[in-house]
């Protein structure tokens, strides 16, 4: 349940998440980050100010995004390496960092996704706005695998999708929506904190070897999370709710029409469909049962 997630390990992730959002080293720069990626497109202004979905093809986003996601986990893993190196009493200093660094990392990858997908500036001057911190938790949820996440940024990225086909201003996520979503994800976070930092703790009392397992273990997360993250992306992006395909740690299969329901009746639930929506998807899915 949301509302019994362990208070200890909430108020630990609420730090971390703290942490990770005033870090201005984390942030990236939408309009930056979309010229470097288009700046040979003719139509690269367009891209910068209303994003690339309808101007840039969908096998280049996801080209595009497995390719951030690829060069984000050497240069994290990379990092850990470096931070794991020392052994003995430097182990105390180090943890915090290569922890600090791997989320980091992990949140920046995160913001350049939903760019590349086609979300709007979360950005207000050089302050991150209270939906880009809700919406960078949801996402974290999502590459850590919190159950519902990944349906609620999916059910978003399809609004936005519409709203970009049809010239509509894009808004993400709610505050209401993202709630139960934002709270359980960063009690996982908190979670996640005690037992990362534990597992790295030991790998670090070795010098050299120390430095190679924790990069190691950094490349074996990161990438998953990040592919779990581009995969909802896109599918929310380029492909409508009756045709969703499930990927986490699945066979790669069409769903039933009762799995289709399930997943209608969630975003129902969240708020991301009205029951006008949610009962002509259920009118559609009744017929084929």
């Amino acid at each position: 349940m949301v509302n019994s997630v362990d208070a200890t390990e909430y108020n630990k992730g609420n730090a971390l998440v703290n942490s990770l959002m005033n870090n201005k080293a984390v942030k990236v720069d939408r309009r930056e980050f979309l010229y470097a990626l288009f700046k040979e497109n003719e139509q690269v202004n367009e891209i910068c100010e209303n994003g690339p979905i309808g101007i840039i093809s969908e096998d280049k986003i996801k080209r595009t995004a497995v390719k951030l996601v690829d060069q984000t986990t050497l240069m994290s893993s990379a990092m850990s390496f470096a931070t794991g190196i020392p052994g003995g009493p430097a182990i105390i200093g180090t943890i915090p960092a290569d922890i600090l660094q791997f989320y980091g990392m992990s949140t920046n990858l995160a913001q350049k996704l939903m760019y590349l997908y086609g979300y709007p500036n979360m950005y207000n001057d050089d302050n991150l706005t209270e939906e880009g911190r809700h919406s960078l938790i949801a996402f974290l949820g999502v590459m850590l695998g919190v159950s519902g996440a990944s349906t609620a940024v999916k059910g978003i990225s399809i609004k936005l999708a519409e709203q970009a086909a049809k010239k509509l201003p894009r808004q993400a996520l709610t505050k209401t929506t993202y709630y139960p979503i934002i709270k359980k994800t960063v009690a996982t976070l908190g979670g996640k904190l005690t037992k990362t930092t534990f597992a790295k703790s030991v790998s670090k009392g070795i010098p050299i070897v120390g430095g190679v397992l924790s990069g190691v273990m950094t490349l074996a997360t990161l990438k998953p999370m990040g592919m779990r993250l581009q995969r909802t992306l896109h599918e929310g992006t380029f492909e409508i709710i009756e045709t969703v395909i499930v990927y986490d740690q699945k066979p790669i299969i069409e769903q039933s029409p009762v799995e289709k329901l399930k997943e209608a009746k969630e975003l129902l639930d969240l708020g991301i469909l009205n029951e006008e929506e949610f009962f002509s998807i259920k009118n559609r899915y009744m017929a084929d049962l």
